[in-house]
């Protein structure tokens, strides 16, 4: 998570950026931030999941924080990504064009002090193979298998996640050993 925090003309904004891949991690981090800050006169918020988008004013006035927030997501390319601008209200009135460029801005130097990461699917694998075969594969098997489960039984059954990009290479590498593997339905998105 990174955050950025500016002072504007007496007003304390606090942006926070994340990584969320669900309507839930949506809620959730907005409660956390809620919690973190129960004094704070608005919790303005957007996120940008694929075509997904959504922004709040949080009580400001229509337009004037949310879609800024959400524009500065927008504008920075990036996805699966949510902001949160908390603030503090100082006493000077900003009017509606300093609110839009307070938040935007903010929601910006947030984003660009945010660590990239590449968005990676998984599928969950099952695979059951020889000690044999095993024994020659098990360095590739680490290497494309992620989070391993391995139990020794009369075969060796591995289970762990497998990143989408490479799932024909783990294909590639069963058919040609003779192996047994299947695709469970569990998914996930998470950033690499």
């Amino acid at each position: 998570m990174a955050s950025y925090r500016e002072v504007i003309k007496r007003s304390e904004f606090i942006g926070y950026a994340k990584a969320v891949f669900t309507e839930q991690e949506v809620h959730e981090f907005l409660q956390q931030v809620k919690l973190e800050h129960p004094k704070a006169t608005h919790w303005v918020w957007a996120y940008k999941i694929e075509e997904i988008m959504f922004s709040s004013d949080a009580g400001e006035p229509s337009g004037s924080a949310g879609l800024p927030v959400l524009n500065a997501i927008r504008s920075s390319g990036l996805d699966y990504v949510m902001v949160v601008v908390v603030r503090y209200f100082g006493g000077v009135l900003l009017g509606i064009k300093g609110l839009i460029d307070a938040y935007n801005s903010v929601a910006r130097k947030t984003l660009e002090l945010a660590n990239k990461g590449k968005v990676v699917r998984q599928r969950y694998v099952t695979m059951e193979l020889s000690y044999e075969v095993y024994g020659k594969l098990y360095e590739d098997l680490a290497r494309l298998v992620s989070e391993p489960d391995i139990r020794f039984q009369e075969q060796v059954i591995m289970c762990g996640w497998v990143d989408m990009a490479r799932k024909e290479e783990l294909e590639h590498l069963v058919a040609q050993r003779g192996m047994s593997l299947q695709w469970g339905q569990d998914e996930r998105t998470m950033v690499a």
